[in-house]
């Protein structure tokens, strides 16, 4: 995973409110700890690609256990390095709980993907990140 993000940049969580940073070299860490199982179901995803950029822009509900922990919006740049993409950075808002019903419905990957939500975009970051980030 580590050879898949851009070790200085930077993550910017911010919480029911609060705020705080890392760099995204030690986010990682993050996702393996406890011995819970993680999964983070993307809504509505909107990708951009721009030459050697790009960005993914999609509400989530992140969920231990099976059960949701907290929901929100996660933005997620791209920059394209030696013909591979990385993930450079991550800005994600988040509020305790699930969403509030009827916001949004979960992304469904067998019936949808996130090529087919591209407009005119002639490539999708395929650097082998899973932006389902199902993980454990």
């Amino acid at each position: 995973m580590h050879d898949l993000l851009v070790p200085d940049g930077g993550v910017t969580h911010s919480r029911d409110g609060r705020v705080f940073h890392m760099r995204l070299g030690d986010e990682p860490a993050r996702w393996v700890r406890g011995t819970e199982r993680k999964e983070e179901r993307i809504y509505d995803p909107l990708v951009r690609v721009e030459a050697d950029i790009a960005m993914v822009r999609a509400a989530y509900d992140f969920l231990l256990d099976s059960v949701v922990h907290h929901s929100g919006t996660n933005i997620v740049s791209f920059l394209k390095e030696d013909g591979r993409w990385r993930v450079c950075a991550i800005v994600d808002s988040g509020r305790t709980g699930s969403r509030p019903a009827g916001e949004l419905q979960p992304h469904n990957p067998a019936s949808h993907s996130l090529q087919t939500r591209r407009r005119r975009q002639p490539t999708v970051p395929s650097s082998g990140v899973d932006l389902s980030l199902n993980r454990r």
